[in-house]
């Protein structure tokens, strides 16, 4: 009876300890999916914070082609002209607007409100040299793999408007901050944020698509439990409407628009 008690302790302590090995090992198992963003979301996030709706690459050819309409396809005389003009009623003062758009298309759905104020620069003889402009506003966006409710800021500093360059040159700094709903890799919802230091974006006049240039981006995110997850990505456009982006641990994937 003894030998019989013995055996049948023993083998309740061995299922007890499997059952709690089992447990802390699926506990650990499910904790390191919470504390992390994948690879998959990490991508998805900048590529529509690159050129989805909202995304820099529209701010980048919005504000060349507003540019374009003062400078680009006209004559050298006639831009030198325009260029004048634009210095008579605009040189070195601020002017402000605002716009919004909503749209589906496909499966996405997006609302976007942004608020702005450019200046521009002249020299002594009212001659345009560069282009101050700085923006903020909202994104609400809804996708397959993402829906994300965003505050957005830039800040663009412009050269190469005289009317003899042929390529305007942007420094520029974004941030993205706000709300992410991932659906895939580890599908995290989180409070993000982006920021996106540009070095010389080149943008060709004529065609008002991005030449070369790179952004170094900062990627954080808060996620429920608690845990803040860091990375980083360096961006570099390639022309013809692509650009590379290499995360901090060597992942390379291109984007195109």
């Amino acid at each position: 009876m003894k030998t019989t008690s013995k055996f049948f302790i023993k083998t309740f302590l061995i299922l007890s300890l499997s059952s709690f090995v089992m447990s802390s090992c699926s506990d650990d198992d499910s904790s390191s999916i919470e504390s992390s963003v994948s690879d998959e979301e990490v991508q998805e996030i900048l590529k529509s914070s690159l050129v989805y709706e909202g995304g820099i690459v529209v701010d980048l050819q919005t504000t060349a082609e507003s540019l374009n309409n003062n400078t680009a396809g006209r004559s050298n005389e006639q831009n030198a002209t325009m260029a004048m003009d634009l210095s008579a009623v605009n040189c070195n003062q601020t002017v402000s607007n605002s716009f919004e758009n909503s749209n589906t298309v496909g499966s996405r759905s997006w609302s976007v409100q942004t608020n702005w104020t450019w200046t521009l620069n002249c020299d002594a003889q009212n001659n345009s040299v560069s282009f101050d402009s700085e923006a903020n506003g909202s994104l609400e966006f809804d996708g397959p793999n993402l829906s994300k409710d965003m505050l957005r800021t830039h800040e663009f500093f412009i050269t190469g408007i005289e009317p003899s360059s042929t390529e305007w040159v942007y420094n520029a700094n974004h941030t993205r901050d706000g709300f992410i709903q991932s659906n895939v890799g580890n599908q995290n919802s989180m409070n993000t944020l982006l920021i996106y230091g540009s070095t010389d974006i080149v943008v060709s006049k004529s065609t008002q698509q991005i030449v070369s240039g790179t952004f170094d981006v900062d990627f954080s995110a808060t996620l429920p439990n608690g845990n803040i997850v860091t990375r980083g990505a360096t961006v570099v456009f390639n022309g013809n409407q692509t650009a590379t982006i290499t995360l901090d641990n060597g992942v390379s994937f291109d984007v195109s628009w």
